[in-house]
This record gives C-alpha cells, structure tokens and sequence, in this order.
C-alpha cells in the first residue's frame, strides 16, 4: 500500500464530497463483522459509482465493451509508453507492468483500479450482469 499514490488519486479523480471519507478508509486497518477491512470498502465505493463518485471532467472514456488492447492504446495516447503503473482492488496490490496489469483487471471478477503516474487512471466496476463498467479518467 502506497499511502502517497492513492492519496493523490483520490485527490485527483474522486468528488470533493467524497474524498475525506475514502482517505479515511482507504489508510484503516479495522476490521467489521464480515471481517472486511474499511479499506475494502472504500474500494467497493469507487466500484459502485457509476460516475456519481468521479470527477465527470475527467472522465476520458466510459464503456463496458472495450478490451485490453484498446485500453492500452488510449492510455498510451493520453500519457506515452508507460511501463509500470500502481493497482488497487486486485488480487495483486502495488507496482506492476502496466499490460500485465491490464490483463489482470479483465481477468479479474472484481473490482480493479490502476493508477498510471499522477494524471491518468483505469477503473473497472465489479462484474455483475452484464459486462462491467470501465472508466479511463484522465487529467490534462
């Protein structure tokens, strides 16, 4: 867990209204009942959205019927060849490649964000009927 990026991203990309709330859950380690974390909830926050939890001017690109491949390609459009990028929500949380990353989150039933530098972003909703809804934020 890297306290600086998701910082950052929630700062950047998240509503105001919101921000102080997934901060706050996103740095705690308590545990409910369910023995959820407040962590994963702030993450199933940001899955849930539907866009109301987002800043609307940065979202680039919202679709449900768009693939690894073309995700990359705007990616790589909107901030160059980037290699590594940071995950959260997936099984595996941290640094990684950023295709490697990519295909994770399609391959994933869950909800997955990737952090790609300070300005751009990939968000896929859980998957639930139908395809899931996935975000590609991006701040100029």
């Amino acid at each position: 867990m890297n306290k600086e990026i998701e910082e950052n991203f929630v700062k950047t990309f998240v509503e105001k209204r919101m921000q102080e709330r997934i901060i706050f859950e996103l740095l705690s380690d308590k545990k409910n009942k369910k023995n959820y974390t407040l962590r994963d909830y702030a993450i199933m926050r940001l899955a849930y959205c539907d866009a109301r939890n987002l800043k609307k001017k940065l979202i680039h690109l919202q679709c449900d019927s768009i693939n690894v491949d073309e995700v990359e390609k705007v990616i790589t459009k909107l901030c160059g060849i980037a290699k590594k990028c940071y995950t959260m929500g997936m099984l595996k949380n941290g640094e990684m490649l950023l295709r490697e990353a990519l295909e994770q989150s399609f391959d994933w039933l869950g909800v997955s964000i990737v952090i790609i530098g300070d300005d751009t972003a990939f968000i896929k909703t859980e998957t639930s009927i139908g395809s899931p809804t996935k975000f590609i934020l991006h701040r100029k």
